[in-house]
């Protein structure tokens, strides 16, 4: 199935806990310029389509452009 990443506004990682309350160890926002705020920090680089961090990641979060949110395990 092919997925439209242009739709995409929001990631986030939760390496914590695989349900409950979420804990987000990393985030990313798309801006609708196509730069990317990580963690916070804007930068002048666009998406490549990954998210990093430090941990193994238990959980994520994709929040599309309509405000829909999805949380998916990660085996």
């Amino acid at each position: 199935m092919k997925k439209d990443w242009k739709l995409i506004e929001f990631i986030s990682v939760d390496c914590t806990a695989n349900e409950g309350e979420w804990h987000s160890e990393s985030e990313i926002k798309i801006q609708k310029n196509g730069y990317v705020i990580n963690n916070g920090k804007k930068t002048k680089e666009f998406w490549d389509s990954s998210i990093r961090c430090a941990k193994k990641p238990l959980r994520l979060k994709i929040r599309n452009i309509c405000g829909d949110e999805t949380i998916y395990k990660v085996e």
